[in-house]
């Protein structure tokens, strides 16, 4: 049995994390860390609409210092994430994290820390098999075609833009080393940001919006033609399948992975 310490726990995506992990043999929940309004309650009886013995705490440390879990399980945010994981790196816990929004030096202390101390951490900016395969397609096409937009739209709680996945999609596709988006003679910007966001010349733009999930498409443009390869989420639910991959995969893998793809 993989015990599992859940911070991030009444969130949305937490909730429904919660639903899979009870309902998986080989997965227990040690602890489930949420909102200081939820403090004390049963996780079962916010999620299943049962007790399953199991309350709501806010306070990670004694969880992670006293070794009480098997892997810490991150959905919160980026700087809720941060310090959990380096507090569970320093202590011997490995670690899944699917909150975006890190930057790249957090993310390279995270894997040097994991590195130092022989552990595994995934970070896993979309949960999501299908997300995954449209970022695969996307860098497929990106050998054929040198002009490509990305926009991604999510709900209008998540803080940060661009996505996780939106940015990952941008470097898995740079990685054919090709020059994109290079032929735009005259372009300017009458409001500044119009464009959007820009990752190594390949534009990413954030729409937030209530009503969506995550849904995002990655549109190449050719001579007398355009690709589009789009993905859509939903419901949460479509997180679940990789989310309990990923957890389970821990006992496999060492060291510092970033993206589902590299697990599949």
């Amino acid at each position: 049995m993989i015990k599992i310490l859940l911070n991030g726990a009444t969130g949305k995506m937490g909730l429904e994390s919660v639903k899979a992990i009870y309902s998986d043999i080989e997965l227990e929940l040690s602890g489930v860390i949420g909102r200081t309004k939820n403090i004390g309650e049963d996780i079962g009886k916010i999620t299943l609409g049962y007790d399953i013995g199991l309350k709501v705490e806010t306070e990670i440390d004694d969880f992670i210092i006293n070794k009480k879990s098997d892997i810490l399980l991150d959905i919160s945010n980026a700087e809720a994430g941060y310090k959990s994981i380096i507090k569970a790196l320093n202590n011997g816990l490995n670690c899944v994290t699917g909150s975006t929004g890190f930057s790249n030096k957090q993310l390279e202390e995270i894997k040097n820390l994991t590195e130092k101390n022989n552990l595994t951490t995934l970070v896993i900016p979309n949960f999501s098999i299908g997300a995954v395969l449209m970022m695969k397609f996307s860098a497929m096409a990106g050998k054929y075609f040198k002009d490509v937009e990305i926009i991604e739209m999510h709900h209008e709680k998540k803080k940060d833009a661009p996505s996780g996945t939106a940015i990952k999609t941008a470097e898995m596709i740079k990685k054919n080393n090709i020059d994109y988006n290079m032929v735009r003679p005259d372009n300017f910007e009458t409001i500044a940001g119009s464009r959007g966001g820009n990752i190594e010349n390949i534009n990413i733009h954030s729409i937030r919006l209530p009503g969506f999930v995550a849904t995002q498409e990655v549109i190449f443009g050719g001579l007398g033609q355009t690709l589009t390869i789009k993905h859509q989420t939903i419901n949460r639910e479509a997180y679940m399948e990789g989310l309990i991959f990923s957890l389970k995969k821990v006992r496999e893998v060492k060291g510092y992975i970033y993206g589902l793809e590299d697990l599949l």
